[in-house]
């Protein structure tokens, strides 16, 4: 955070935009942090953020696939061994916070026992149908039993596939090209840290981001003068709960973990604060009888599609030079998230957070599985996982599964006018009983590429028939010398 220019202002998405085309005239076709750089120094007094800048500049400069298409899904940056230059989440060599993120992705999935409550199917379940691999690497989801499709749409339902696909959506009638199936609110919001400064000192909604003051009503500040604000009492109340546990004045203790999440631009790390927050502010406000384990929004976070972010790992080249770098990061991200949101060694702070959760105490397999290390490391690959790319969570979106030649897209409107809303628009014409796909990737790389950056997303080869259509063709024939280059140098530099 800024705090030694608190007078910075973030721009509007109408400002911005009109920033970026004037600074190409002087950097023409320049990198997104030349352009950022270029604006701030016409506008000393603005927040701007590179993230910002690049997907401005992605729509501008061939941001259309193979078929003429605006790609709204942004693809995901690459993957980085240094946590600290991470933008958009994740950390060491983890993948910043994924694809679907754009949507955010979430593939291959394990099947679970919806109405046993039991775990996923495994290679033996079910006689062997659909065998899964013994040794395959792919992120686990469970069906979410609380959600009602029909609250977005009548058009799409969910549907189980098999022990290695897991979940999707499907098309419960025709639908036409650029028919909008459904809009969708997001369940949390972690976004960009531009936004996230203007909140901090009180020019942004905390909760749905828009600029302050709101033309309809004066700002509503944090009553614990944590430097928050919000729109609206409908804001207000949407956050309260969870709020409470992240609010510099009520607790303290989630000073350092907030802190940390900025310095190292983890965005993953971020959101999954703001989920636990969110159950925990629920259940302390049921009352003596409320539980935590039943709720939609429980039900919505155990089942999102995730992959550990040890297991995470292991899929990207020469891992093994920044294990003990990356096992040491966690180990203090986890401690911190203990520290901000379970257990204090501070005792008139831990007294304070015990009262936040109204003096109950978390049920012991619950509590496993939000704060022990592998629960937490799971968390965290969760988010990385179904992020969209401007830090937003979504209930339904986060069932869409993926392919290389898509059949809808992911539209987000300008923040200043609809608060991270986005509308799933059909691509093209789709049949009933169709699946409905996004792309984690972009489209217009290589097959070659196109499945590297599946892969280390742990998503497997890419089997859809786009890819086997491209593989067929290529068979007998040379290699692509730019992605064999490519594949050399990530090699040489440990990437």
């Amino acid at each position: 955070m800024s705090d030694s220019n608190p007078a910075r202002t973030s721009p509007t998405d109408a400002d911005l935009l009109a920033a970026v085309t004037t600074a190409q005239a002087s950097v023409p076709q320049g990198p997104a942090k030349k352009i950022a750089a270029a604006i701030s120094a016409v506008h000393p007094d603005w927040f701007v953020a590179e993230k910002r800048v690049r997907q401005i500049l992605r729509t501008q400069r061939g941001g259309e696939d193979a078929a003429g298409a605006v790609i709204t899904t942004p693809v995901p940056p690459a993957t980085t061994t240094s946590p600290s230059a991470e933008e958009n989440g994740g950390a060491g060599t983890e993948p910043p916070a994924n694809p679907k993120r754009r949507r955010r992705g979430k593939g291959k999935t394990k099947q679970d026992q919806a109405t046993s409550g039991e775990g996923p199917w495994t290679t033996e379940d079910r006689d062997g149908q659909n065998p899964v691999p013994p040794d395959a690497l792919y992120p686990i989801s469970q069906l979410n039993q609380e959600l009602q499709v029909g609250e977005w749409t009548k058009k799409a339902e969910v549907r189980v596939f098999d022990g290695m696909k897991g979940k999707g959506l499907v098309a419960l009638e025709d639908i036409a090209e650029g028919e909008v199936i459904w809009k969708e609110d997001p369940f949390i919001y972690c976004p960009d840290w531009d936004i996230q400064e203007a909140q901090a000192v009180g020019l942004r909604c905390a909760n749905c981001a828009l600029p302050l003051p709101s033309p309809r009503s004066p700002p509503i500040p944090c009553p614990s003068q944590c430097g928050l604000s919000w729109c609206n009492r409908l804001c207000h109340a949407r956050s309260k709960n969870a709020h409470a546990f992240l609010c510099l004045g009520q607790n303290h203790g989630s000073t350092p973990l907030l802190d940390f999440v900025r310095t190292e631009k983890w965005i993953a790390l971020g959101a999954l604060a703001r989920v636990v927050a969110l159950l925990l502010g629920e259940w302390a406000a049921a009352g003596a009888d409320g539980k935590l384990g039943e709720g939609k929004d429980w039900s919505m976070f155990r089942s999102l599609a995730g992959l550990s972010l040890k297991e995470r790992v292991k899929v990207l080249p020469n891992w093994q030079t920044t294990a003990l770098a990356d096992q040491q990061l966690w180990r203090r991200a986890h401690k911190l998230f203990v520290e901000a949101l379970d257990k204090r060694t501070n005792t008139d702070s831990a007294k304070k957070l015990h009262k936040l959760k109204k003096n109950k105490n978390l049920p012991p397999a619950i509590h496993e599985e939000l704060f022990s290390y592998d629960g937490f490391l799971l968390g965290l690959g969760k988010m990385s996982l179904n992020l969209e790319s401007h830090g937003a969570l979504y209930r339904l979106h986060s069932h869409l599964n993926h392919s290389c030649s898509p059949n809808v897209s992911v539209q987000h409107p300008l923040l200043d006018t609809q608060p991270a809303k986005i509308s799933v628009v059909a691509k093209r014409p789709i049949a009933r009983g169709e699946e409905l796909m996004v792309t984690y990737v972009n489209p217009r790389n290589s097959l070659k590429k196109r499945r590297r950056e599946l892969k280390e997303w742990g998503f497997g080869e890419c089997q859809c028939e786009r890819c086997l259509e491209e593989e067929k063709a290529r068979e007998g024939k040379e290699g692509d010398d730019e992605d064999d280059l490519e594949d050399e140098l990530r090699g040489f530099l440990g990437v």
